[in-house]
């Protein structure tokens, strides 16, 4: 009975204290100072009635159990007795008990609480147990644990198919989706087609579960196209202008030619016919009759290239005189088209003179 009053003893006051604000706190009401006699001091006793010899008894049952269960491993019995004994007197043994109960059951949160409680109360306990500075470095360390334990997202988003990505990773993944995070503040950026993109920040403590959700807002539709505007379709061009007439003056003059030709041919060829008579007659005379044949030898050759030219210049009266425009179409685009005038191909009469002869050739363009 003695062990179990030195644990407990020292917290009475404080819990009596703690209890008070507690109420102060939960039903709104501040107090106020007023001028009041003195009271007499205090024993530590008058704001909470001492536990009673049969509740320490039933205290110490509690605890007692308590350490038994948490021997067998059997944590939410144990945790139970020791609630029960913390009811009656709080203790930094108890709330130690308390702290690994909750620990070994996965309530981080809850057990740190209670570490940080038992760690404050037993460094202000005047009497210290043998083993309290080893339960002391013990709470310390796991406590340090416990505050690096990742904290638990579950995040969702609307609308379906939204994608997220936490904080500065490259990596999306869809919703909804659980994910450990380290404690601290992040940031959790979400994405839909057709809807604007939104960020959540979140602040996260050490083995916290926490929802996180978005909703995705759509995009306002697009403004419509302009209208197209139709350009209208470009008149016809003009038809071309009608061909100037052809004018028949060079006919006529090759013609005049070729007649004048022909009868300069006929004169010479008169004449040549005339040396060859001369010359059968003088055929004793050997000088005279070289003389002669030479003479209508050229007058053979006029004759010839007269009639030559005469023949050249008639052709070409006559094709003159024949020639007409022709109409061709270059290009063709809708409505609008265009023309240009081109002459037929014709030959072309060449005359053709030789020392010996005359005639004449024709000449084809194409």
């Amino acid at each position: 009975m003695r062990r179990f009053e030195s644990v407990w003893g020292t917290r009475a006051t404080r819990a009596v204290s703690c209890a008070l604000i507690a109420s102060i706190v939960s039903t709104g009401f501040v107090p106020v100072a007023i001028a009041a006699p003195a009271a007499p001091a205090s024993d530590g006793h008058s704001e909470k009635k001492a536990p009673t010899p049969k509740e320490l008894a039933d205290a110490k049952k509690h605890f007692g159990e308590g350490e038994k269960a948490f021997a067998k491993g059997e944590f939410n019995e144990a945790l139970e007795h020791f609630k029960a004994a913390e009811a009656v007197r709080p203790a930094p043994q108890t709330t130690r008990y308390i702290a690994l109960c909750l620990d070994r059951l996965g309530n981080f949160r809850e057990s740190a609480i209670a570490f940080e409680h038992f760690l404050s109360e037993a460094h202000t306990l005047k009497k210290p147990t043998k083993n309290l500075p080893k339960q002391i470095e013990e709470a310390e360390e796991r406590l340090a644990e416990q505050k690096k334990i990742p904290a638990k997202l579950h995040i969702s988003a609307t609308p379906e198919g939204t994608v997220f990505k936490l904080d500065d990773q490259a990596a999306e993944a869809k919703v909804p989706a659980d994910v450990e995070v380290k404690p601290g503040k992040h940031v959790v950026h979400f994405e839909a087609p057709d809807h604007e993109p939104k960020s959540v920040d979140v602040e996260a403590s050490f083995a916290e579960s926490k929802d996180v959700s978005a909703v995705l807002e759509k995009k306002p539709e697009p403004p419509p196209p302009p209208p197209v505007v139709v350009k209208p379709e470009p008149p016809p061009a003009p038809p071309p202008p009608p061909p100037e007439p052809r004018s028949k003056i060079p006919a006529y003059v090759t013609g005049g030619l070729a007649l004048a030709s022909v009868g300069v041919g006929t004169a010479f060829g008169i004449l040549a016919l005339k040396d060859k008579s001369d010359f059968d007659k003088n055929l004793n005379n050997p000088t005279l009759a070289e003389e002669i044949a030479n003479r209508g030898d050229n007058r053979a050759l006029v004759a010839d290239m007269a009639f030559a030219a005469a023949l050249t210049l008639g052709v070409t009266s006559i094709v003159l005189f024949l020639t007409k425009d022709e109409t061709v179409v270059e290009s063709k685009t809708g409505r609008a088209h265009t023309t240009k005038k081109v002459a037929k191909k014709i030959p072309v009469i060449v005359p053709i003179a030789t020392p010996n002869g005359g005639g004449a050739g024709a000449m084809f363009q194409f």
